[in-house]
């Protein structure tokens, strides 16, 4: 009916915004960091604060994060209150790569794209596409 249709294409387009205003975080790890009095737990929203931080970006612009899977390595989606904020942080985003600390030196941010943006590669992982 056409209510139905309307409502999934107001779905669709409330996912699309959202897409637009998260970006995911690959290879973050919690771990317990550090010895004797200075050892500390690194979780994910610290690490997230930390990122954002590095980037220039004000951690009250977070509105959600999420932990995607149970464990210490799996993707983290972060939603923002703008799209002008995971803009900037996808700048940024290369020069993580060769930070020295451990918990930090295999992240990988990318944007959140939808399913219709990830094509199946081989061996059934996803491979990414450009967005529009």
């Amino acid at each position: 009916t056409v209510s139905k249709t309307v409502r999934a294409e107001r779905k669709k387009e409330r996912q699309i915004e959202e897409h637009k205003n998260s970006f995911m975080l690959f290879g973050a790890q919690e771990e317990f960091v550090g010895d004797g009095e200075n050892a500390e737990w690194n979780n994910t929203e610290s690490l997230v604060k930390d990122i954002l931080d590095e980037c220039g970006v004000d951690d009250q612009n977070i509105m959600r994060i999420e932990k995607l899977g149970r464990g210490g390595n799996n993707p983290v989606k972060v939603v923002m209150r703008s799209s002008c904020y995971v803009q900037h942080v996808l700048k940024q985003a290369p020069k993580f790569r060769g930070y020295p600390e451990p918990c930090w030196r295999n992240l990988y941010i990318s944007p959140h794209r939808t399913k219709e943006q990830q094509v199946p590669g081989r061996n059934g992982h996803s491979a990414l596409i450009p967005l529009l």
